[in-house]
Parts: structure tokens; sequence; C-alpha cells
């Protein structure tokens, strides 16, 4: 499937994803799929369903599942030694992948705004991985690619506040961002959540948010975030190698 950034989910286009049309975000699960693979395996093959914001997904559970996020993002919430981890999950990701190997990680996945979420059983996702081993090496890539991607953005805590939540925010963006007259929106998200994905305290965030905003590059609204110049803030948060 095609890939692009951002993706544009501000309304969910069926037709354009079980026609292969709907960009995906790369490094996605869906992005290393190609059109033939997606329509012959998986449209029509899993229960799909629009779940509100809020709402939370039974990822992680012994549900004999595993779901793959085609429009909206959730935060998946886990706790390891009293520290609550969070991980954001956009369009074209894999939810659930610990249950093909029958561990189940428990945690918590809650909706961010309306997701629209397409859930297989385990038994059928193993079918298909057995007899395709092109799925099976998208699925492969697509977990190292998100591997990469959370240590650059969750593990970087040598870099300044202003880089690590701008590497966050142009993350979200590009994975789960609807188009806006002034630039990309990232919908449902709070400061909150951002000072707990990356281990900050919400004071540090709210400092970083400041400056990205004296910098031109975001705005903010009721539970949203507009970044205004994708460019700009790219430059910020990776500066080009002199």
């Amino acid at each position: 499937m095609s890939a692009t950034v951002p993706p544009d989910v501000e309304s969910f286009n069926p037709a354009g994803v079980v026609h292969g049309r709907q960009p995906m975000p790369d490094g996605s699960f869906l992005s290393f799929l190609s059109d033939r693979q997606w329509k012959r395996h998986f449209v029509g093959r899993g229960d799909s369903r629009v779940h509100p914001a809020g709402d939370e997904l039974p990822v992680g559970r012994e549900d004999g599942a595993v779901h793959i996020v085609l429009g909206g993002c959730v935060a998946r919430e886990r706790t390891h030694l009293r520290t609550k981890l969070v991980r954001f999950r956009g369009v074209g990701q894999l939810l659930g992948e610990a249950n093909l190997v029958g561990s189940h990680a428990g945690g918590r996945t809650v909706c961010l705004g309306d997701t629209w979420v397409m859930s297989l059983t385990t038994a059928r996702m193993h079918s298909v991985l057995t007899r395709q081993p092109d799925v099976q090496m998208a699925l492969l890539r697509s977990l190292e690619a998100r591997n990469r991607s959370d240590e650059m953005i969750y593990g970087t805590f040598g870099r300044p506040a202003l880089a690590r939540v701008g590497a966050l925010l142009y993350h979200l963006a590009t994975v789960s961002g609807k188009k806006d007259p002034l630039g990309v929106r990232i919908a449902g998200i709070r400061q909150t959540d951002l000072a707990d994905a990356l281990l900050v305290g919400r004071s540090t965030v709210e400092n970083a948010f400041k400056e990205l905003k004296a910098l031109g590059v975001a705005r903010s609204g009721y539970r949203q975030i507009v970044m205004t110049d994708m460019d700009g803030l790219a430059e910020l948060v990776w500066p080009p190698r002199s």
C-alpha cells in the first residue's frame, strides 16, 4: 500500500482503504503490504468497527485477536515497576502481536479519538503468516521499524526537552494527523499524555510547547494540537548536519 506523510483521516474512507488507495504512514504494517496482499488476505476477513474516543480496545488480553488500526490513533499503556509507559499507535499499525506467540502483555489501549479498527483472530493471522512469507516479512519489517521509531522518539533521554516533545508531535502528526486549514491537526491529545509518554513532568512539556508556539510551528486548542509548520518542526527536531 502506498505511503505518504501525513495520512488524511479527517473522515474515514472505507472505499479508499478497501481498494488500497488510502495512504499509510511509512513503517506501518500496511505500508509494507501490496494492494494485492491487502485485498486477498485481509479485506472482508476481519471484524471492522469504529470505536469512539475514550473506548478501550481489547488489546493484550486473552481475546485471541490482533487488531489493525485503519483510522485514528490509540494510546497503549503499560505499567512496569510502578512506572506507566505510554506509546501511541496510529494508522496502519498492528496491535496485539504478543497474542501471536501466546504472550499476553496486559495494560490498556485507549482510543484518543474516533478510531477505526479491524480485528482478526490469531488463528486467521497465523494462517496468513504461515502461508504467505511476504506478509510475514511485512509484519517483521513493521515491528523493526516501530522499535527503531520508539527508540528515536521515546528513548532519547539525553536530548533537550524541546527536541523530544517536538519529535513526538511530529510522529503523531505523521501517523494520525488530520489536514487542517492551519496545518496538521492532532486530535484527542493532551499535554499530560505527552508527559506520560516521555516520562517527564507536565511543566516540562508545557514549557517546550510554549517554545514551539513562539517559534511558529504549533498551536493548541481544546484536546487538540495543530502543527502549523511541519517542515520547520522537522528542521528544529532533526537539524541538518553541517
